[in-house]
């Protein structure tokens, strides 16, 4: 979560931030979003939060720079707060919005590779161990011959 002035000068921003990219809600407060935001999608950002109406509610998804010069993609969500200024005119006054990254296809597909290529090398080196261990085989396969005699291999 983080709360915005109408300048997109950063008020607030949850510790969670930390997380998900290096930078602690500190160092980000008080300094513009627009300048975590990735080149490319600053002016539809900034077109789209501008023209935010009382009422209704900001999605917008761009790329913000993490403190180690990557990118992770949010999507966010928010609408304005409005308040009465001196003169008694009704004036925009913060942006509450919460932002997630945003699970993209690729990222996924990534995610998923990743977690089978892990589960192949698991089991790679289970199957390499219980070919070079005689004692593991007895382990593994319980009802075979060899556990069921007490041999540890076959007889000559």
């Amino acid at each position: 979560m983080h709360v915005l002035a109408p300048d997109s000068t950063i008020l607030f921003a949850a510790p969670s931030v930390r997380d998900l990219t290096g930078w602690s809600p500190e160092e980000l407060t008080g300094r513009a979003l627009l300048g975590y935001i990735h080149a490319d999608d600053v002016e539809s950002f900034a077109r789209d939060f501008a023209a935010l109406r009382e009422g209704s509610i900001l999605t917008v998804c761009y790329r913000f720079c993490t403190k180690e010069h990557g990118f992770v993609l949010f999507e966010v969500t928010g609408h304005a707060q409005y308040a009465f200024n001196e003169a008694g005119v009704r004036t925009w006054k913060h942006f509450f919005g919460v932002g997630r990254p945003y699970p993209s296809t690729s990222s996924a597909v990534f995610d998923e590779v990743l977690e089978l290529t892990t589960a192949n090398e698991c089991v790679r080196q289970e199957l390499q161990d219980t070919h070079r261990s005689p004692e593991r085989d007895v382990a593994y396969f319980p009802y075979c011959l060899f556990a069921r005699c007490g041999l540890q291999r076959l007889p000559d």
